[in-house]
C-alpha cells in the first residue's frame, strides 16, 4: 500500500485522471508534455497582460489565480517567494480556507522546502505524508491536508518561488493532470513573479503610501516654485543684458553669463526632477507614444543642439515600423537628454550619433518592445591621444549611499540613477574621453494599433497579411532540433498563413540551406544548449554572401526577463514565447517581412534601386 501512496514525480503524463476529470476535449486545445489542457493559451494570454504592467506580488498572484481557474478548480493556492541570504520561505500570496502561512526559514522539513531543494514537482497524498511524518522527514506547517501539490517557478538558473495547491477534504482532488497544467503555466508565472520583484527593488512600499506621496508633492512643488522663479529672472534679465552689451567691449561677458545662467537652470532643472523622483514625488506614468514620430522628435531637438555646440549629429532608428510603446516620453527624453551631455563634455568630441533599435517581444495580446538606445561621442581628426585626454576627466564622485562612478560626471549619475526608477539598464565606456560610448536599455509595453473600421476591416487586413506571407514563405525557414515541437511549430504557421516553409534540425542543415537558397526569414527554437540564440546568430553572419542577414525570430518556453533579455543581446531580431498562438505568429511574421524589406532597400546602392 505504501508504495502506491508514494510521492508522485513526472516529467510527461498521457492520460487524464480518471477521477475529477478535466473539462470535454477540444481538439483545439493546447497540449503539454502530452497532455490536452483545454483552455491553456486562454490562461497564458491573461497571465501575459500582467508582464507589460506593474503589479505587487499579490497582485500577481491573485491575477495567476484566477487565470488557473479557467483551466481547473483549485481549493487553494498560495506562491512562496525564496529568499536565499539567510534561505527563507515568504509567503507572498495566499489564498487557503484555514488562513495566511506564516513565513519561515527553509529547513527542509516543509513540503514546499522539498520542491526548492529537490529542485523538482511535488504530488504527495496523505498516507505517503504520514509515512515521512512519522520517520520524521517532514514536520506539519499548519492544517495537514488530504493531498498536496506544488511546482518550482524557473526563472534563468535559479527558483524564485514555488507554487503550491492543496485539498483538506478530498485525497483524490489533484492527479498527475493537475500537476502538468501546473507545470504548463510554471515559466509564465516565473516571469511574472521576477518582474514584480524587480520593481519592488526598485520602488519601496512605503514611498507608494499616499498620504506620504502627497506630503512630498507638495513639498517639492513648493521647493521648485522657489527655486525656479528667481532663475527665471535671472535668465530673463541675462538675456536682456547680452542684447544690450551686444556691440560693446563688454559684449564676451554678458554671453558668459547668458551661457551660465542657461546651464545653471538647466543643471537646477535636472536636480529637482531626480530629488523628486528619488524621493517618489513623481511618479512613472507611461502613455502610449508613437516611437517614430518621438525619435523624430528627439532628432530635431539633438541637431538644434549640436549646431549650437559646434558639433556633427547623425540619427537613426532601426525598427519593423509604427511602433507605439507604453512609456513615460518625457521622462525618457529627459534620460537621453542627459546622456547626451555628458557626452559632449568627453576631450576633441566632433561629432555624436543615436540611434535606437526597436525590437519586439511578441506576446498577444500585451506585447512588449525592447529599446535599445546607443549613444557615441566620436573625436576628430588629430584629437588627443587618450592618456592626454585622462588631464580633463573629472575625479569620481562618490553618493551619499557609498556608490562610486568612477570616470564620469555627477551628471551621468543622475541619469543612472534615473534610469534605475524607470527600469531601463544604462552602460557607459570607461575611460571618459572621445570616442564615448552610452548604451540605454529597457523594455515597454507594447500598445497594439488595431485596424480602423469594424470587425471586417479588421478581417480584410488579416486576409491581406496572410496572402503576403504565403507568397514569402519560400524564403523562410524553420529550425527547431526537437522534431515533435518542428512538427508542431509547422503545423502551426501552414494554418496560420495557410502555407509551410522549410524545416532545419540543426545550425548545420541551418548553414547548409543559407549557403544554397535565398532566406530572408529564420524562426528558431533556441535553448541554451548549441542551438542557442548566438550560436545561430554567428552561423548566419559566418555563412557570408548574403546581401542582407536574415530576420531572427526566437521562439522560447523562457519568459523571465534575464532570458528574454539574453535571447535579443545574442542576435535575436524578435523573440516569441511558448506556447504560440496565431495572432503573435502574424504580427511577428510580418514585421520580419516588413523589417527585412527595409533593410534590404536601405542597403542597396540608389543607381540599383532606380534601374
Amino acid at each position: 500500500m505504501a508504495d502506491n501512496l508514494q510521492t508522485v514525480w513526472i516529467k510527461a503524463v498521457s492520460t487524464d485522471p480518471t477521477t475529477a476529470a478535466p473539462p470535454p476535449l477540444d481538439p483545439d486545445a493546447a497540449a503539454s508534455a502530452g497532455v490536452v489542457i483545454p483552455g491553456l493559451v486562454e490562461a497564458l494570454l491573461k497571465m501575459a497582460e500582467l508582464g507589460a504592467e506593474r503589479h505587487t506580488l499579490a497582485e500577481v498572484g491573485a491575477a495567476v489565480d484566477a487565470s488557473l481557474q479557467g483551466i481547473m478548480h483549485l481549493p487553494n493556492l498560495f506562491i512562496a517567494l525564496i529568499d536565499e541570504n539567510p534561505p527563507r520561505l515568504r509567503f507572498v500570496y495566499c489564498r487557503d480556507i484555514h488562513g495566511r502561512h506564516v513565513d519561515r526559514p527553509i529547513n527542509g522539513l516543509g513540503l514546499t522546502d522539498r520542491v526548492y531543494l529537490t529542485q523538482q514537482s511535488l504530488l504527495l497524498r496523505r498516507e505517503a505524508a504520514n509515512e515521512l511524518l512519522a520517520s520524521g522527514d517532514i514536520v506539519n506547517h499548519g492544517v495537514p491536508s488530504k493531498v498536496w501539490l506544488g511546482v518550482p517557478l524557473w526563472s534563468g538558473e535559479r527558483i524564485v518561488a514555488v507554487m503550491a495547491t492543496q485539498d483538506y477534504d478530498d485525497s483524490q482532488n489533484l492527479t498527475p493532470w493537475h500537476e502538468a497544467c501546473m507545470q504548463a503555466v510554471a515559466p509564465t508565472v516565473a516571469g511574472l513573479v521576477d518582474r514584480a520583484i524587480s520593481w519592488r527593488e526598485r520602488h519601496d512600499d512605503s514611498a507608494r503610501n499616499p498620504q506620504i506621496l502627497r506630503q512630498k508633492q507638495a513639498l517639492f512643488a513648493t521647493v521648485g516654485h522657489d527655486v525656479r522663479s528667481p532663475l527665471a529672472v535671472i535668465q530673463g534679465y541675462s538675456d536682456l543684458l547680452r542684447e544690450t552689451l551686444n556691440d560693446s567691449s563688454s559684449a564676451l561677458t554678458a554671453e558668459r553669463i547668458f551661457k551660465a545662467s542657461q546651464e545653471l537652470a538647466a543643471a537646477t532643472e535636472r536636480m529637482l526632477d531626480y530629488t523628486a523622483a528619488e524621493a517618489g514625488a513623481r511618479d512613472h506614468t507611461p502613455e502610449t507614444t508613437d516611437l517614430g514620430g518621438w525619435m523624430r522628435s528627439l532628432e530635431s531637438w539633438l541637431e538644434s543642439w549640436g549646431e549650437s555646440q559646434g558639433v556633427g549629429v547623425s540619427c537613426h532608428m532601426t525598427a519593423p515600423g509604427g511602433e507605439y510603446a507604453g512609456v513615460d516620453a518625457a521622462w525618457l527624453r529627459q534620460l537621453l537628454q542627459h546622456v547626451i551631455r555628458v557626452g559632449l563634455q568627453a576631450p576633441a568630441v566632433s561629432r555624436v550619433r543615436l540611434g535606437l533599435r526597436v525590437q519586439p517581444v511578441v506576446t498577444i495580446p500585451a506585447g512588449l518592445l525592447r529599446l535599445s538606445f546607443n549613444f557615441e561621442a566620436l573625436a576628430a581628426p588629430g584629437a588627443l591621444t587618450p592618456l592626454e585626454a585622462q588631464e580633463g576627466r573629472l575625479r569620481p564622485v562618490q553618493l551619499d549611499d557609498g556608490r562610486t562612478y568612477d570616470g564620469v560626471t555627477v551628471g551621468l549619475a543622475i541619469a543612472k540613477r534615473l534610469a534605475e526608477m524607470i527600469g531601463a539598464d544604462l552602460k557607459v565606456s570607461e575611460p571618459f574621453h572621445a570616442p564615448w560610448r552610452a548604451n540605454l536599455v529597457m523594455t515597454v509595453p507594447a500598445v497594439i494599433q488595431a485596424p480602423t473600421g469594424e470587425d471586417e476591416g479588421g478581417s480584410q487586413a488579416l486576409a491581406v497579411m496572410r496572402k503576403q506571407l504565403q507568397h514569402d514563405t519560400g524564403k523562410m525557414v524553420v529550425m527547431d532540433a526537437n522534431e515533435t515541437t518542428r512538427e508542431e511549430l509547422v503545423a502551426l504557421l501552414r494554418e496560420t498563413i495557410g502555407a509551410a516553409p522549410a524545416t532545419v534540425s540543426s545550425i548545420k542543415e541551418l548553414v547548409a540551406r543559407l549557403k544554397s537558397d535565398p532566406v530572408s526569414v529564420i524562426v528558431a527554437a533556441v535553448d541554451t544548449g548549441s542551438s542557442g540564440g548566438r550560436e545561430i546568430a554567428l552561423a548566419m553572419r559566418a555563412v557570408g554572401g548574403h546581401f542582407v542577414l536574415p530576420y531572427f525570430v526566437a521562439v522560447s518556453a523562457d519568459q523571465s526577463p534575464q532570458g528574454v533579455e539574453a535571447l535579443l543581446d545574442s542576435g535575436a531580431d524578435a523573440y516569441l514565447p511558448r506556447p504560440l498562438n496565431r495572432a503573435a505568429l502574424i504580427v511577428a511574421l510580418s514585421d520580419a517581412w516588413v523589417e527585412h524589406q527595409r533593410r534590404t532597400e536601405a542597403s542597396t546602392p540608389s543607381s540599383m534601386r532606380e534601374s
